[in-house]
């Protein structure tokens, strides 16, 4: 697919995000991509995921393909905290 177009389509530096990691590049012009990873514990739907962007015609970078959401995990205690009433 090609645009025409009388200006160059800069979409500046991909955003920065606490739950994944720029890993890949190839620019910041139109049709370039920018690749995220998950970083733990955040991952898509309990697995680590790779999402990507992509600049769009208007200078904004899409929507991220995935969402990385951290995963909270809850332990079960080994030993309880209050131990057995004597009988």
């Amino acid at each position: 697919m090609m645009f025409c177009t009388t200006a160059e389509i800069e979409c500046g530096v991909p955003a920065h995000c606490s739950t994944a990691r720029l890993v890949a590049q190839t620019g910041r012009s139109l049709l370039d991509v920018a690749v995220y990873q998950c970083v733990r514990p955040a991952s898509v739907d309990g697995t680590p995921a790779v999402t990507a962007i992509v600049c769009q015609l208007d200078g904004t970078w899409s929507p991220p393909t995935a969402e990385c959401v951290e995963q909270i995990e809850f332990l079960t205690p080994q030993h309880p905290l209050v131990p057995p009433s004597r009988r």
